[in-house]
């Protein structure tokens, strides 16, 4: 084959390579993130109906769930010390912590994203019924805006980590995995990460302006 048709077809490859390359792009990123969010939106809306379930069963229950005394208390003692950014910054990696491990762990069949939401719901309902009881329904309402961003955040990571888990439903297991593990560590990016910011900057606010 003659040099120059030779390194002709060379500089063909070497182009086409570079071409292949996927640059960075914040809004192609953003726009997978949501596109990947609509695609596991059963997921997600179960994750919100169980969640929904749990905090019914919780309030009802309340009586059976007196241990959530103690874990309240020992939240309520590990923030009362904080205030300011400092609590801010507690509130969010502690929701950053949970919202990641209900999506890492559910490559486990999903089982832990499912655990995790119904006892977080159970929780909420136990809470909502103490609140209740001692101050009335008036005082539940104020409850409501902690949760705006919040919730929202983990339920979506609670869907995704279900999700996740359900890999081997796919014809090709291992490259479906794949595929959710990145899209789903795409979407805790550049949604869930953003609304958990907002929800930890409300939050300590609230807190700060209650203490």
């Amino acid at each position: 084959m003659p040099a120059g048709k030779i390194g002709s077809t060379a500089m063909k490859r070497g182009k086409k390579i570079k071409n292949n390359k996927r640059r960075f792009s914040f809004k192609e990123e953003y726009r997978e993130s949501w596109s990947y969010l609509k695609e596991s939106q059963s997921f997600i809306w179960g994750s919100a109906v169980l969640f929904a379930v749990s905090i019914v069963l919780g309030y009802v229950l309340w009586g059976n769930l007196v241990f959530f005394d103690k874990v309240l208390k020992e939240l309520i003692e590990k923030m009362a010390g904080l205030s300011g950014i400092k609590l801010i910054l507690s509130i969010f990696w502690n929701n950053l912590f949970a919202s990641l491990m209900a999506i890492v762990l559910g490559v486990i069949l999903g089982i832990f994203p499912i655990i995790f939401n119904a006892y977080n719901g159970l929780m909420a309902g136990y809470v909502i019924k103490r609140v209740s009881d001692v101050s009335g329904f008036s005082e539940v309402w104020r409850l409501l805006p902690h949760g705006l961003f919040e919730v929202p955040a983990i339920l979506i990571s609670f869907g995704l980590g279900v999700r996740l888990g359900w890999f081997f439903t796919a014809k090709d297991e291992g490259k479906e995995l794949k595929r959710r593990i990145i899209s789903s560590l795409r979407v805790f990016i550049f949604i869930i990460f953003i609304l958990l910011v907002l929800a930890a900057i409300i939050e300590g606010a609230l807190i700060t302006l209650d203490g």
